[in-house]
C-alpha cells in the first residue's frame, strides 16, 4: 500500500508551475515548459529531489514530467533514477520517473532503469522495461533476457516487445516477439469501408513533421524521407529510420532486422504527433517479415515484403484479435512512390473491447 504523501502549502511556486505540475493539469504544453525560468526549474528540482515537502495541490508525477521536458539533462536523469529507486515514494511517482527517463536516453538513464528492474512494484517494473526498450543497448538487452518470464500477460507482452526493439535496433535476431500471420479480408458493404491513402511526403514536410513529434523516438534517428498515411479521419506520418536511408534505401529491410519506421499519429488540436505504432522488419527466406506493433507491445498488423515488381511488393493485414479493425493492404514501392493495388479498410471494429491507456 502506498503511504500518504505529506503536503505543504504551494507558497513560493509560480502560477505557471502550479498549473503545469498541479493535480488537475490537462497537458504539459511544450511552449509553456520552454518558458519556465531558471528559478522555476530550480523549484521543480527541489520537489522531485524531495528537498521540500510536496506542495498542496501539486502532483509529484506531474512535477517529474514538467521537469523532464524543461531540462532533459543527465543531471535530471540521475535525479529521476534516484526517485525510481526510492521505494518510500508512491508507485505513481516512481513510474512517472521511469517513463520520463526514456526522454533522456543515455548511460545514466539506462543504468537507473536496469536497477529498477529489481523493484517489487509491478507498475514501476513495467515502465522500466518499456523505457529500456525505447533506447537500450546490448547491456539492457542482456538484463531483460535475465528476467524470469512474467506471470501476467501485459508484463510478458511488454518484455517481449522491449527485447525485440533493442535487438532490431542492434540488427540482431531476437525470438521474443513471434511473427503472427494477418487475416485475409474481403471488402464489406460500402458504408462499412473507409478511405485509405498512403503517399510519399516532401523532405521539407517530413522535417517539419519531425519537429512536431513528441515523446520517444525509439532510439533511432529519423530521415528526411517519409510517407503520409490517412485512414478515414485519422492521420499519421510514417517516419523512416535514417540509417536505412543512408545505407541505400528501404530495400535494406532484406539485409538485417530493423526498426524500420515509426507511425506518428497526429493530434490536430495541438498540431503535434506521438508514436502510436513501431514497424519492425526481419529478413526471411525470399522475403522480409513485417510487424506493426502498438507501443504497449500488441501486434496490430503483419505482412511480408518481396523483392521485385519495382523495389518490392508488400502485403499487410490486421492480426485477428478482439477489437481489430479489419484491414488488408497490398501494393508496391517503386522509384516513383507507393502504388496500392488492394485496400480493404473497415471503419468499424470486430468484437470491440474496452481500450487501455497507452503512455508514449
Amino acid at each position: 500500500m502506498e503511504r500518504k504523501q505529506d503536503h505543504a502549502p504551494a507558497a513560493g511556486l509560480s502560477p505557471k508551475l502550479r498549473r503545469l505540475a498541479g493535480v488537475d493539469r490537462e497537458r504539459c504544453g511544450r511552449v509553456a515548459v520552454e518558458d519556465l525560468t531558471a528559478d522555476e526549474i530550480a523549484d521543480l528540482k527541489q520537489i522531485v529531489q524531495r528537498r521540500r515537502v510536496l506542495p498542496e495541490g501539486v502532483s509529484m508525477a506531474h512535477a517529474v514530467t514538467t521537469l523532464t521536458r524543461a531540462e532533459p539533462s543527465h543531471h535530471v536523469a540521475r535525479t529521476l533514477g534516484t526517485l525510481v529507486a526510492d521505494e518510500s515514494q508512491p508507485a505513481t511517482a516512481r513510474a512517472a520517473a521511469a517513463i520520463n527517463l526514456r526522454l533522456i536516453p543515455g548511460a545514466a538513464a539506462q543504468n537507473q532503469l536496469i536497477a529498477g528492474l529489481k523493484t517489487r512494484d509491478r507498475l514501476v517494473r513495467l515502465q522500466a522495461i518499456k523505457s529500456l526498450g525505447t533506447f537500450g543497448d546490448d547491456e539492457a538487452l542482456a538484463a531483460l533476457r535475465r528476467l524470469r518470464p512474467a506471470k501476467d500477460q501485459e508484463m510478458e507482452r511488454q518484455l517481449a516487445f522491449a527485447k525485440a526493439l533493442i535487438a532490431h535496433r542492434l540488427g540482431v535476431a531476437e525470438p521474443a516477439l513471434e511473427f503472427r500471420r494477418g487475416a485475409a479480408r474481403t471488402p464489406g458493404k460500402p458504408k462499412e469501408m473507409i478511405e485509405l491513402r498512403l503517399w510519399p511526403k516532401l523532405a521539407r514536410t517530413v522535417r517539419a513533421d519531425r519537429e512536431r513529434l513528441t515523446g520517444s523516438r525509439y532510439g533511432i534517428e529519423l530521415g528526411d524521407r517519409g510517407f503520409g498515411l490517412q485512414a478515414g479521419r485519422a492521420s499519421w506520418t510514417v517516419l523512416v529510420n535514417r540509417e536505412i536511408q543512408e545505407a541505400g534505401g528501404l530495400t535494406q529491410i532484406f539485409e538485417r532486422p530493423w526498426i524500420t519506421a515509426l507511425l506518428a499519429r497526429w493530434d490536430l488540436q495541438s498540431n503535434t504527433s506521438a508514436v502510436q505504432y513501431v514497424v519492425l522488419t526481419d529478413p526471411a527466406p525470399r522475403s522480409t517479415e513485417i510487424l506493426v506493433v502498438r507501443t504497449d507491445g500488441e501486434i496490430f498488423y503483419s505482412g511480408r515484403a518481396v523483392r521485385g515488381d519495382g523495389l518490392f511488393r508488400f502485403d499487410v493485414r490486421d492480426v485477428e484479435r478482439p477489437g481489430t479493425a479489419p484491414t488488408n493492404v497490398k501494393g508496391r514501392l517503386t522509384a516513383r512512390g507507393v502504388e496500392l493495388d488492394v485496400t480493404v479498410p473497415f471503419g468499424t471494429r470486430k468484437n470491440a473491447r474496452a481500450g487501455e491507456p497507452v503512455v508514449v
